[in-house]
């Protein structure tokens, strides 16, 4: 089942059945099960990643329907990370989920994320990105960041482990202090649907890299996209 399951993966220069080996025995966790973080499960699980966790601890909403794709109208008041579960179980049997029906906090976010290789941001809020970071840098574990805001979507990778033994930037380099006045204009702002998919399928991508072992990682870097006009660019940045 496994090989016949992912065997698109195969004949991929430098990736092969070596490459899906790693990714069947990584573990990966996605914190926030909203608009990044549905489309994140559905192609990490589809590209066989053999543990994935799930982090949220909301029920879902009518105004979360058009983003959050792994839900329903009949979903309404549900938890979320039940929901998830239950449906890629049913599409991917062979890997593990494991849920976390709770608020990440200062309080809990380093034994959770302890136990995960690779670290995906879905969150929608600078409060949890600096939670996220910090608890990654003191783990020593590697971030996957997204963001959204209108039409504009951004993807890097911070903390993760060079070829020179140290670790690349972190969001603090790129924000370093939370601006009320700046959350609050962007959850009031709005995202376009699609532009979910796309930022979480990039986030994606970094992830298999990075387990993988190919490619090049945006380390030191942040991808941004704004879909008006589909011009996307990669800007280098100074870290601390």
């Amino acid at each position: 089942m496994f090989q016949k399951q992912y065997s698109a993966h195969y004949n991929l220069p430098d990736f092969g059945i070596t490459g899906q080996t790693k990714l069947q025995a990584s573990r990966v966790v996605i914190v926030g099960m909203g608009g990044l973080g549905c489309p994140a499960a559905m192609y990490l699980a589809a590209s066989g990643i053999g543990t994935i966790g799930l982090v949220d601890f909301d029920i879902v909403s009518i105004s979360n329907l058009a983003r959050q794709v792994l839900y329903g109208a009949n979903d309404i008041g549900e938890k979320k990370v039940f929901l998830a579960e239950k449906r890629l179980k049913n599409q991917y049997p062979d890997i593990n989920f494991i849920t976390h029906d709770v608020m990440l906090t200062a309080e809990n976010a380093a034994t959770i994320l302890q136990n995960y290789d690779l670290i995906i941001d879905g969150t929608d809020n600078f409060q949890s990105k600096y939670l996220l970071n910090d608890t990654c840098i003191a783990l020593s574990k590697t971030l996957i960041y997204g963001a959204l805001h209108q039409y504009e979507g951004q993807v890097a990778v911070f903390n993760a482990l060079l070829p020179n033994g140290t670790r690349s930037g972190q969001y603090r380099d790129i924000f370093s202090e939370i601006n009320d006045e700046v959350e609050s204009s962007c959850a009031a702002a709005g995202v376009l649907s699609p532009l979910c998919g796309i930022i979480a399928n990039i986030q994606v991508s970094e992830a298999l890299k990075i387990l993988s072992g190919i490619g090049a990682s945006l380390t030191n870097r942040i991808y941004q996209i704004d879909v008006r006009t589909m011009q996307s660019r990669v800007i280098e940045y100074n870290t601390l």
